[in-house]
């Protein structure tokens, strides 16, 4: 089941990397970005991941251990 459209998740993605580029003014083109998102938040993730690349941007893009995995460590 979808909590966001998919225009609400492109808006949330822009104000993510808004928010990326205000507090880092300093990012150039093909700037390495460490993109990490739980599985949960997998559609978010993509759209910024897409939005940074289309941008010039050498994204890293991980997904974070799910509870099970971090109890289990």
């Amino acid at each position: 089941m979808k909590v966001y459209t998919d225009s609400q998740i492109e808006k949330y993605a822009d104000t993510l990397i808004w928010g990326l580029k205000t507090a880092r003014p300093n990012f150039k083109k093909y700037d390495s970005i460490l993109l990490r998102c739980s599985l949960d938040g997998r559609e978010l993730g993509e759209a910024v991941n897409r939005k940074l690349v289309k941008s010039g941007y050498n994204v890293i893009f991980r997904f974070l251990s799910t509870p099970g995995l971090e109890k289990d460590f």
